[in-house]
């Protein structure tokens, strides 16, 4: 590799591709990229035969899935290093206001987008433009996206965009050389001009820059999870509740026309029915109603604890406090156990009471009860305090 490359772009690279895949991407590369038109998205064209499972050269038939996609990160480096000569960089994405993946964990967020910036220690281009291809009429409108945002005229020309497919799923991601609280690489370096020991507390900064950095895009990442799982939930309750208010329906219709067919040739009778079938409708109405704002409001609750607990949880990180789940679940079961204890305390004691106090109705020899009648209450309470005892052992056991 060139001595162009800045020491983290190399590092990331040696550490996912090896000395022959490097020198073939190299070569392929340098003989399609064309500067000033390159275009950031989904797939790299330029990688040619490399990336086209139909041909011999591409290595993804003798990778595992990990492998792949380690080869196609390092790859991604070297084609942002190499369009980083350029002066100016276009990039695809959704149109505003949520341009981007929200866990800012993709290779261009974490990977291509510091480099073509410059922040690695390399050139850098001078802008980056974006365009918004899925809003009709506006594939060829591009604004300026760095240095200066340019999102203004864009909105003012085609108004805000909502899309409503969601967002894929994505492993961990690929961080190099975290700085401070952004995914960039760390930069500008003077390892020449300083001693030793300022080195060597650089480097441990660095290094515990990058690990904060990991923990957050794996909160982050955990956090997306979690809202796909609502979302999930909640469309499940949701179908759940249709189908539940449509069989409702069908049955009311059912009943009504069988209720029909029975006052056919009275008149008056029929009246009074109609009359009663649309004050049944309306009463279904407003049950249905009910249980739907019940259901909003539910899930209102949900999303609205779930993004306090996650703040929560982002703003402890970033303090520098980790959230450790265990920890939380321990302190939890802190709290509750000891009620479970003198519950069950209080359960054992009532239950030594109880078999220390004579029962009633019974004789001092221990005979047992003449009666039928007194026979059955003897054995209907001694079975409630049988299962009191095991419901009480039960819990103890939990516990």
């Amino acid at each position: 590799m060139d001595e162009e490359i800045p020491r983290e772009v190399k590092l990331f690279i040696n550490q996912h591709l090896t000395g022959d895949e490097i020198y073939q991407i190299l070569e392929q590369l340098r003989r399609t990229c064309i500067p000033n038109n390159q275009v950031l998205w989904t797939g790299m064209p330029p990688m040619g035969p490399l990336m086209d499972t139909n041909n011999a050269l591409c290595p993804k038939k003798q990778k595992s899935p990990k492998q792949w996609s380690t080869y196609v990160h390092g790859a991604s480096a070297i084609f942002a290093w190499l369009i980083s000569e350029a002066e100016s960089v276009t990039v695809l994405s959704r149109p505003p206001p949520v341009r981007f993946h929200p866990s800012e964990g993709t290779s261009f967020q974490t990977i291509e987008q510091p480099i073509i910036k410059g922040t690695t220690g390399n050139k850098g281009v001078n802008a980056i433009r974006i365009v918004h291809p899925r809003v009709p009429d506006a594939a060829d409108f591009t604004y300026q996206l760095w240095p200066k945002d340019g999102v203004a005229a864009w909105v003012s020309t085609f108004g805000i965009v909502t899309c409503t497919d969601r967002w894929r799923d994505i492993g961990s991601p690929q961080i190099i050389g975290v700085c401070d609280k952004s995914r960039v690489f760390s930069h500008n370096q003077e390892a020449s001009s300083k001693s030793s020991k300022m080195n060597r507390g650089g480097a441990q900064s660095a290094l515990s820059n990058n690990e904060k950095g990991i923990e957050e895009h794996e909160l982050r990442e955990r956090h997306a999870q979690e809202r796909c799982q609502m979302e999930a939930k909640a469309t499940e309750a949701k179908n759940a509740l249709r189908r539940k208010q449509s069989k409702d329906r069908q049955d009311l219709c059912e009943q009504h026309k069988r209720r029909r067919q029975e006052l056919k040739k009275n008149d008056k009778k029929r009246t009074e029915a109609r009359e009663k079938e649309v004050r049944e409708q309306k009463q279904l109405a407003r049950k249905h109603r009910k249980e739907k704002s019940k259901l909003r409001v539910c899930e209102r609750a949900d999303i609205v604890s779930l993004a306090k607990r996650q703040n929560r949880e982002l703003e402890a990180l970033r303090k520098g406090k980790r959230v450790d789940r265990k920890t939380l679940e321990e302190r939890q079961r802190a709290r509750v156990l000891p009620l479970k204890r003198e519950n069950m305390q209080e359960r054992a004691g009532r239950w030594d009471d109880a078999l220390q106090s004579p029962l009633p109705n019974t004789q001092a020899s221990t005979h047992p009860p003449e009666s039928e009648i007194e026979c059955l209450s003897f054995m209907s309470r001694l079975e409630r305090r049988f299962w009191s005892f095991i419901e009480s052992l039960v819990y103890l056991t939990r516990s």
